[in-house]
């Protein structure tokens, strides 16, 4: 090997360490919370449980769990849409963790079927909204979830509105 191939490769090496490091660095940037936020409300709705930590999840990362993102003072706002029926439903507001977690059993406990309700693999997160593409299709009877949208405070997100979609 020649002196110039050796050289080029130590600082291509170092140029990817520096890298690694950076994306360490961040780990605990807005936006990666903001998509950790994301996934933690999808799990919870699939679950059922507002306390269920993320698989893998490192126990410094903040939001560490779905309670983490319910605030006291954030109203939450919950609209469904019917992909099919022209029906209307009214817009549920709830506050605070209790309401949340109420809201989370009674969603389970009084839709057609439990098991159907659904959180597709989360999209992008942009503007303090994940979005969980319906893309492929919807099967009857289940209630998928669409978007989470969350108030940034103090650099952490809080939960401010779910979308639903019936599919009929």
């Amino acid at each position: 090997m020649s002196v110039n191939f050796r050289y080029q490769l130590l600082i291509l090496i170092l140029s990817c360490l520096a890298v690694i490091s950076t994306v360490y660095a961040l780990d605990d940037s807005l936006q990666l919370k903001l998509e950790r936020a994301g996934r933690l409300i999808a799990s919870t709705y699939v679950t059922g449980n507002p306390d269920e930590k993320l698989y893998g999840l490192h126990l410094d990362y903040t939001p560490g769990r779905p309670k983490d993102m319910i605030h006291n003072d954030v109203v939450i706002n919950i609209k469904t849409k019917h992909s099919i029926q022209e029906i209307k439903e009214p817009v549920i507001n709830i506050k605070g963790l209790k309401q949340f977690e109420k809201w989370v059993l009674d969603v389970r406990k009084n839709f057609r079927f439990s098991e159907n309700l659904d959180a597709r693999t989360m999209g992008v997160c942009l503007n303090g909204c994940c979005s969980y593409p319906i893309d492929g299709g919807m099967s009857h009877n289940t209630l998928y979830l669409r978007e989470a949208c969350f108030v940034i405070k103090n650099k952490t997100p809080f939960l401010k509105s779910i979308s639903l979609v019936d599919g009929d």
